[in-house]
C-alpha cells in the first residue's frame, strides 16, 4: 500500500470517530454581604453533559452573618438555572435534586461543606447563554407558613456554555 493511500486511510478513520466536546464554565456563586442569616459561597466548574448541566461545586461554605442574633438551621442546598424577572427576582426553570446538610450555624461561624457534584436536567432548553446558576440554602423557619425560609447566592450569567 502506497503512504497516499495509507495516510488517505488513516484520515478518514480519524475523522470517523466521534468527539465528545463539552463546554465547560468556572464560576463564582456569592450572596449579597450580611443580606440574609445563612449565606452560601461556593466556586464550580458548570459543563454541557448530554441532556444535563453537571455542576461540581469544588470549594463550598456557609456562612452567618454576626449581626443576628439567633442560630440557623440549615436543612439543605440545591443548584437551579434560573433567570431574573423585571424586579430582580429569580425565575426557577430547572433544579438539581436537594442535598441534605442539616447542621445548625451559629452568628459569626462558617461551615465549609464538601465537594459535590449536582446535576441539572436542560433537555428543551436552547439558549443556556441567558441563565444564571443559583445556589440555594434551605433554612427551618418558624415563622413561614410552610416551616421553612430560602437564601440565594448566584454566579454571573452563563456565557461559555451554550
Amino acid at each position: 500500500m502506497s503512504h497516499a493511500r495509507l495516510f488517505n486511510a488513516l484520515t478518514c478513520a480519524v475523522f470517523a470517530l466521534p468527539i465528545n466536546a463539552t463546554a465547560q464554565q468556572s464560576i463564582t456563586l456569592t450572596a449579597p454581604q450580611n443580606t440574609f442569616r445563612a449565606n452560601p459561597t461556593a466556586q464550580a466548574e458548570v459543563s454541557k453533559k448530554g441532556p444535563f448541566l453537571e455542576v461540581h461545586l469544588s470549594r463550598h461554605a456557609v456562612w452567618a452573618p454576626k449581626n443576628y442574633k439567633d442560630a440557623s438551621q440549615v436543612v439543605s442546598y440545591s443548584i437551579a438555572l434560573a433567570t431574573r424577572n423585571e424586579q430582580g427576582q429569580w425565575n426557577t426553570v430547572r433544579e438539581s435534586a436537594e442535598i441534605e446538610s442539616n447542621f445548625k450555624l451559629l452568628p459569626g461561624q462558617t461551615k465549609q461543606l464538601r465537594a459535590e457534584t449536582l446535576l441539572i436536567p436542560i433537555d428543551g432548553i436552547k439558549k443556556l447563554n441567558e441563565h444564571w446558576i443559583v445556589l440555594t440554602l434551605k433554612l427551618r423557619s418558624p415563622d413561614s407558613a410552610d416551616g421553612y425560609g430560602y437564601t440565594h447566592a448566584h454566579s454571573e450569567k452563563l456565557k461559555a456554555i451554550q
